[in-house]
Order: C-alpha cells, then sequence, then structure tokens
C-alpha cells in the first residue's frame, strides 16, 4: 500500500484522492486473500499420486546395517558386484577408465567441470582408488581423474554402498552416481560441490524432457574430507532411498526407473555449479574410494534363483555381421540347499525384440557353494540383428519360469 501510494505521488504528481486510495486498497486485499487460497491448496492438496518423482518424509528411527570394510558379505542381502581396489592395477574388465584423448574411452555425460580426464589421475594407494585433482602449469587448466562400468556392469534394483573420503576447497566436484544406457535416469548417490559439510543426493528424470524433475536433497554432514564415510543407496520399485553411514537421508518415490543402470565415480573440477577454483584451493588432492559393492536381496531358502558371481562380459562391444558374439558368466549357489535349473543362457535381443540365444547348459543341480560358467560364443547370422542390442543372461527353473538377471545386461553394436 505504501509502495502505491508513493507511486501515486511520483508519477501523478499529486497526493491521491481519496478514491484512489480506496481502490488500491481494495486491490491490495484482493491480491492477498488470491496469494492465501492459493497457500492453502498447495499446502492441502494430495500428492500421493502425483506423476512426478515427491521427496517423501525420512523415517529417523531407520538404521542400515552395515557391512565392515575387510569384508563385503553382508547379512539379508546377496553380493554381486564388488571392487575392494587392492590390487596394484585397477581392473578394467569391469571399469571403463575416461580420458579425454584421442581414441580414448569418453562416457556420454561426463562432460562437465573445467577438468581434462586422464588416466593418468588414477593411482591404487593403500588407502583405495585416488581419483587425483591437480592443477597443470597452464593457466586454468585441471587434470582429474573418473570410471564407470558401462557395459560392463549394470543392474536392476539392488543396494550400494561405496565407502569414500572427498578432497576439499572451492572448485572441488566429487560425485558418485549412476545412469541408465540411455541417459533417461540419472541417481546421484551424492555430489560434493566446494563445501565439505554438504551433500546433494538427487534424482533425475530426463524423459521426456532433460531435468524433468530433479527431487533433491541436501544433507549437512562432518567434514568429509577428514575421514572416510559410506554412501548407500537402495533402489526398489518403489523408491530410491539414500544413507550416509547407515543413516537415511533421503527417499524419493514414484517414476522409479524401470531400467538397468550403471556405476560413475568422477572428480570433476570447476563448472557453472561450483565455478572455478581459486587462490585458497590446494592442488593436488584425491577423491579416494575404499570400495564398491552392489548387492540384491538375498533369497529364502529353499532358492528360487541363483546368484550372479562374475558379472556377464562380453568380448566385444562392437560385432561385424557374420563374426562372433562371446560371452562368460558365472553363478553360485549360495543358499543351503541345492538347487536345480532346466537351462541356463546367454539371450541377446535387439531393440525391435528379435533375439538369439547361445551357451545353453542342460539340466542341473548345484550343491550349495557350488557354481556354473557359461563361457559360449555365436556367429551373428541375421541381418535382423544389424543395429544396437543388449546381452543378458537367464535361466529356467523347473516350474517353467524364467528368471532374467537385471545384474548383467550388456549393450552392444553389430555393424555390417
Amino acid at each position: 500500500m505504501i509502495v502505491l501510494y508513493y507511486l501515486a505521488r511520483k508519477y501523478l504528481k499529486c497526493p491521491p484522492s481519496r478514491s484512489l486510495k480506496a481502490l488500491l486498497y481494495a486491490f491490495i486485499m484482493l491480491i492477498i486473500f488470491i496469494y492465501s487460497v492459493c497457500i492453502n491448496v498447495l499446502e492441502t492438496h494430495d500428492t500421493s499420486n502425483s506423476s512426478i518423482p515427491q521427496i517423501k518424509p525420512l523415517d529417523q528411527r531407520a538404521r542400515l546395517s552395515m557391512g565392515k570394510n575387510d569384508g563385503p558379505d553382508l547379512k539379508g542381502w546377496a553380493l554381486t558386484f564388488h571392487d575392494e581396489f587392492n590390487d596394484t592395477k585397477l581392473n578394467t574388465s569391469v571399469w571403463n577408465v575416461e580420458d579425454y584423448g584421442l581414441y580414448h574411452y569418453q562416457n556420454c555425460c561426463l562432460y562437465f567441470g573445467s577438468q581434462y580426464f586422464t588416466s593418468r589421475a588414477l593411482s591404487l594407494e593403500k588407502d583405495g582408488l585416488h581419483m587425483i585433482s591437480n592443477k597443470t602449469p597452464s593457466k586454468n587448466v585441471y587434470t582429474s581423474g573418473a570410471i564407470t562400468t558401462e557395459n560392463k556392469f549394470s543392474f536392476l534394483y539392488g543396494r550400494v554402498d561405496i565407502r569414500a573420503r572427498f578432497p576439499r576447497g572451492q572448485g572441488m566436484w566429487p560425485g558418485l552416481w549412476m545412469l541408465s544406457a540411455n541417459a533417461d535416469h540419472e541417481v546421484d548417490i551424492m555430489e560434493m560441490v566446494n563445501n565439505p559439510t554438504i551433500v546433494y543426493q538427487t534424482y533425475h528424470l530426463n524423459i521426456p524432457l532433460y531435468n524433468l524433475a530433479a527431487p533433491q536433497c541436501m544433507v549437512t554432514q562432518p567434514d568429509l574430507s577428514r575421514a572416510f564415510h559410506v554412501f548407500s543407496l537402495i533402489w526398489n520399485t518403489s523408491s530410491l532411498t539414500w544413507y550416509i553411514d547407515g543413516r537415511q537421508t533421503c527417499r524419493v518415490v514414484n517414476i522409479i526407473p524401470e531400467t538397468p543402470m550403471y556405476l560413475l565415480l568422477d572428480a570433476a573440477v570447476g563448472g557453472d555449479w561450483p565455478g572455478s577454483p581459486d587462490l585458497s584451493t590446494v592442488f593436488p588432492q584425491s577423491t579416494v574410494i575404499d570400495y564398491v559393492r552392489v548387492y540384491q536381496a538375498s533369497l529364502r531358502a529353499p532358492c528360487s534363483g541363483l546368484q550372479v558371481t562374475s558379472p556377464l562380459q562380453l568380448a566385444g562391444t562392437t560385432i561385424a555381421f557374420g563374426a562372433s558374439i562371446s560371452g562368460i558368466v558365472t553363478y553360485t549357489n549360495r543358499c543351503t540347499l541345492p538347487f536345480v535349473f532346466r537351462t541356463l543362457l546367454i539371450s541377446v535381443r535387439t531393440i525391435d525384440g528379435r533375439s538369439a540365444d547361445f551357451g545353453n547348459k542342460d539340466p542341473m543341480t548345484l550343491r550349495p557353494g557350488q557354481s556354473v560358467t557359461i563361457n559360449a560364443s555365436c556367429v551373428i547370422k541375421s541381418r535382423d540383428l544389424i543395429g544396437v542390442g543388449y546381452a543378458f543372461s537367464t535361466f529356467e527353473t523347473p516350474d517353467g519360469k524364467w528368471h532374467s538377471d537385471g545384474t548383467n545386461v550388456v549393450k552392444f553394436t553389430v555393424t555390417n
């Protein structure tokens, strides 16, 4: 009211009349009324059936049982993938190394930040994998490291535990995240931007438009650069739930990803979000990964399925027409009872649904702890298979049901 009165005097060059004052007062009351109604509607509207992802209240009592630093076994969960980074070299059978150099692996979605990703920024030390962020002699040029499991390991539903320690300072932007093959869905297990006491946990829904929805939790934590912490995500058909050191920190429901996702670990530097490093930023610094572990819910005895102990791998992801596609996968019976399957095989499918199967194993009974491996190949004979396809492992139980495994989906391309 006061602002409108002032504007009337300034631009009308005279004090407003009583009738104008009354009109202005009525206008202000109308605006206040409309605002109050809108706020009330927003606060009382039931969004439980909303068609966009939503953040739900946390269960403050929820505590996640944690594995030991020196052993991945976890009660109630079956381990399907893990790397403790105890070897002298990175296991490139399951990890791709992001490198901006010519003819090197480059992921679709690691082109952010000001850094130059290079394999030289990775180092295996006693405390784990170091992704080293450093400044080069050139002005405002930085190097850093990133790895992914694209086309080597992906999974559908389960639990991820990553124990890590992060750098600190202006311009530091490490992230642990997951991405679907077509980038329609992105789940950020954690991101840290500049401030080592704040964690961002986000779900990006990128269909039909990029970032159509991006529910995000901002969590205050102790200084992440001073000690290791375990960042966990539990993904099921109805929700995504984040944890830090076993404490629930974020939960999203609705429009949950229903397609396999792979892992990405990176140590970005600079970019639009954090801004550039400044004179206070210390170099070099490391994002240190102690371990990465992926689990799926344990099967109740008697077992209804086998557990993957060596994820599906293809000899190559680009196959010429007339050549062979080769794959290897290992299953283990980790239950206390013998397990019987009718058929175990590797299957390939194209986007339009064309299929081919190979490596069939005849009916077999596995004792508890016993494993079976398929190491087989087949010639690409049909031109219907030209294009992008997916390979996965599956088995048939005596009841005639097939069980495709979400942890074993690998993309490949067949060329002319």
